[in-house]
């Protein structure tokens, strides 16, 4: 019975939990009114949370009503543990619906947490990271009230039960799209019809995960895939799972530890044709997600890699015989690392592929957008030839949209992928900005790429703090210029690039002058840039991303003395004249699942669609395009990737040896004062036995994983 009705020795009893006992005071002392001054108009005083889950700072902590999530995650809780990026929170307990890092501006309130899908409950608030499966997350609360249910009514006692078997099936790879709706309706059924409080909110968790997070639902039905890398029988490793392209990271590290360099390349085009390149510029996710962490630091995967490549000799991948009435024609517009790997799935499953660049060699961003020091051009042409030697056609010097036009292109191909990437630069809209002196970031790489750019003197400053700043700034100190600056509006530890790129450019003499921005170029009598001047910042409130926003500080300025300013602050796609539909932020409009634009038979990804993002980032799309493009070319075919294929890897491996005691080993690098002055490549290649005690330092995660099929396979 409620105590209302019956409580302590029988009779109606008031029971109030110690958070309101803790109130009473303060409410007696001070009075009402200074209570309710904290707080919100309906949501008045303080409120406890117990603070849990990816968090530096947890435990108990007392705050004003009306305070944002933001705040409390940030400031209160210290932020994300370990450096993670905010997904999710779940507030109010095992019934408390989750709140996306988007809404975390939302004040802490009774009635908007309710309309977020969430309450207040018991006080509990999870904080959630990169690393937490949402699907997973829901099958844990209802797995919980389900235990919790007292059976009394129907609806909460079968209901939940019936919830987490449906949960059960999508986190073991049995679960369809129908099972998401019907668990939306079981969970609406299961709130509306029981009788107590427990079986009201049980469903909040699945409800909200669903409903903010509905794409990795999909992706457990769809794709067999588990992207936060928790459901266990979704992915073979943590690694290869957090890799975009899903590359087995285990068989090649594996294979590289007992000298099978040539398979283990292969094994990597499996997924990924741009090993090289990978080796050289792939920010590794992967190493973030090694579970060799937790022993001692993770496997240096990329330094791995990079041996792999150098070492192995050139190995082909078969293309699928099919017969003529079978093969299709497909173009792809940009010969970038999305329209290359677009090209080079969907000609190993038989098609025609003719690739369209308007730039006079192939290779992208790679080529006209990463500097020689980082990406050998030889190496890049080396991932490029394994991709033409199969038979794919690239025509450069054809601007779609001029010639030939996109009308042509449809009618001479059954399919289009648009892959153009984003070219165009974000200008920074200050005073005197337009003139001499003044350059393009992306402008300024290509330029030199071209052989266009002539050796530079005087100082130069770079604007931004992305990897398009890092490499420009590194360029221009190479090219003579006597300084260099870049000049970011945050911090360093704010700075979307890797550490050791800011590392090594700092190691090179670059400066950095952080928290400040562009106010003005300042220019001579002759209109010749000479300074520029900068807006001194302050860190203020967190913003929905988990960083603070930089605010101007009024009357703060400093000048820095210029004859070259490069603005590297952002790019945006341009798009071919009669090409897809576009977003409000200027890039196409996909599904996310498919890849599909609004027009029949138009597929896009890359930067296209992304905007400025990583070349692995591209290559996954460009799979994912190939995939979907062959399911619209057939689409009464039931669809077969040979890159999904069972599983087989016949390397050794003791389950019940200990893990090796090797430290792990960096790859060298060529000095600072060496460097700086010329394009040679920066970084060098593991000697063979160094390659193979730190590929032999994996822990093999992978072994004896039973994996759900994808495509119809028979599972490993």
């Amino acid at each position: 019975p409620f105590p209302a009705v019956k409580g302590l020795f029988g009779k109606p009893t008031n029971i109030n939990n110690v958070e309101t006992w803790g109130n009473v005071p303060h409410i007696i002392t001070g009075g009402a009114d200074a209570y309710a001054a904290r707080g919100t108009e309906t949501s008045k005083g303080t409120k406890i949370f117990s603070l849990v889950g990816q968090v530096n700072n947890t435990g108990l902590v007392e705050v004003p009503m009306g305070m944002p999530l933001s705040q409390l995650v940030y400031e209160v809780g210290g932020g994300v543990k370990g450096g993670g990026v905010l997904k999710a929170v779940q507030s109010g307990g095992p019934s408390g619906g989750c709140i996306p890092a988007h809404m975390m501006h939302l004040p802490i309130d009774y009635e908007s947490l309710a309309e977020a899908g969430s309450i207040m409950g018991s006080g509990g608030l999870v904080v959630m990271d990169e690393t937490t499966c949402m699907v997973d997350l829901a099958r844990y609360f209802v797995t919980f009230t389900e235990n919790e249910s007292c059976g009394k009514c129907v609806p909460c006692r079968l209901g939940t039960r019936q919830m987490r078997l449906i949960l059960d099936a999508i986190c073991e790879g049995r679960g369809s799209e129908e099972d998401i709706a019907q668990l939306e309706s079981l969970g609406r059924a299961v709130g509306k019809g029981s009788l107590c409080g427990l079986g009201q909110t049980a469903p909040n968790p699945v409800l909200t995960t669903i409903k903010y997070f509905r794409d990795e639902y999909l992706a457990h039905v769809r794709d067999k895939r588990c992207p936060a890398g928790v459901c266990e029988s979704l992915f073979v490793a943590t690694c290869s799972n957090r890799c975009p392209s899903e590359v087995d990271v285990p068989a090649y590290l594996s294979l590289v530890a007992e000298g099978r360099d040539e398979e283990a390349l292969r094994s990597h085009m499996e997924r990924n044709p741009f090993p090289s390149m990978c080796a050289r510029v792939c920010p590794h996710p992967c190493e973030k997600r090694c579970r060799r962490e937790d022993e001692d630091s993770s496997v240096a995967i990329r330094a791995v890699k990079r041996f792999m490549v150098d070492s192995a000799t050139e190995v082909s991948v078969p293309v699928m015989e099919r017969p003529p009435e079978e093969q299709r024609s497909v173009a792809v517009i940009g010969a970038g690392p999305a329209g290359l790997t677009a090209a080079y799935f969907l000609r190993r499953l038989g098609h025609e592929v003719t690739v369209y660049e308007a730039m006079p060699e192939p290779g992208g961003m790679l080529r006209y957008g990463v500097p020689s020091f980082r990406l050998p051009r030889e190496e890049l042409e080396r991932d490029i030839e394994r991709i033409t030697s199969m038979g794919v056609k690239i025509k450069c010097g054809a601007a779609i949209g001029k010639k030939p036009s996109m009308a042509r292109l449809r009618k001479d191909h059954d399919a289009i992928f648009v892959g153009s990437g984003a070219w165009a630069d974000m200008t920074m809209g200050v005073v005197a900005e337009d003139g001499s002196g003044v350059a393009s970031g992306i402008e300024f790489l290509k330029n030199v790429e071209l052989g266009r750019q002539a050796r530079i003197s005087g100082d130069a400053v770079v604007i931004g703090g992305g990897n398009s700043a890092i490499d420009a700034a590194r360029t221009v100190l190479r090219l003579g210029a006597e300084s260099v600056t870049i000049a970011y509006r945050r911090t360093r530890e704010e700075m979307p690039v890797q550490p050791d790129e800011i590392s090594e450019a700092v190691e090179e003499g670059v400066r950095f002058e952080f928290l400040v921005a562009p106010l003005e170029v300042i220019r001579d009598a002759a209109k010749v840039a000479v300074a520029i001047k900068l807006q001194r910042m302050r860190l203020g409130d967190f913003d929905d991303s988990g960083r603070r926003r930089p605010l101007p500080i009024e009357g703060d300025f400093v000048e820095i003395a210029a004859a070259h300013i490069i603005r590297a602050i952002g790019q945006k796609p341009i798009i071919p004249v009669g090409g897809p539909p576009l977003t409000k932020w200027g890039t196409v409009e996909v599904n996310q699942l498919s890849l599909a634009t609004g027009s029949e038979g138009v597929y896009a990804g890359g930067d296209a669609v992304l905007g400025p993002a990583t070349a692995v980032e591209a290559i996954a799309h460009g799979r994912q395009a190939a995939e979907a493009i062959e399911r619209y070319l057939h689409p009464n075919k039931r669809a077969r990737f040979p890159w999904n294929a069972p599983r087989a890897l016949d390397t050794a491996f003791d389950p019940a040896a200990a893990p090796s005691k090797t430290a792990r080993l960096e790859a060298p690098k060529l000095a600072p004062g060496e460097r700086k002055s010329s394009f040679d490549e920066v970084e060098f290649s593991l000697c063979a036995a160094d390659a193979r005690l730190e590929a032999g330092r994996c822990l093999r995660c992978d072994f004896g994983k039973k994996l759900v099929a994808r495509d119809g396979e028979q599972p490993c």
